[in-house]
């Protein structure tokens, strides 16, 4: 078997699909912050939350996890500022 090497830090968005679906991601993890808050575009109206995870990259160990939702939402704000700007 082959060993997946897995980046030092991953990006999740999780959402409430409703009752039919439950919670869940819309795609797969990301690795940077502004690929990150597309997604959360994509839940427009649904309340979400983000999260990171980094990896120890010798042996691909989950070192911690932690919620980034604040983050995010910093960066869609800079994000409406700015085309407001324009």
């Amino acid at each position: 078997m082959t060993h997946l090497i897995l980046p030092l830090s991953t990006y999740h968005i999780m959402t409430d699909f409703g009752p039919r679906i439950g919670v869940g991601n819309n795609g797969d993890f990301t690795t940077t912050t502004d690929d990150c808050a597309d997604r959360a575009v994509d839940f427009e109206g649904n309340p979400w939350r983000a999260f990171r995870m980094d990896f120890l990259p010798a042996c691909n160990t989950l070192i911690r996890c932690a919620e980034v939702t604040t983050q995010i939402s910093a960066i869609l704000a800079r994000r409406a500022n700015r085309g407001a700007v324009e």
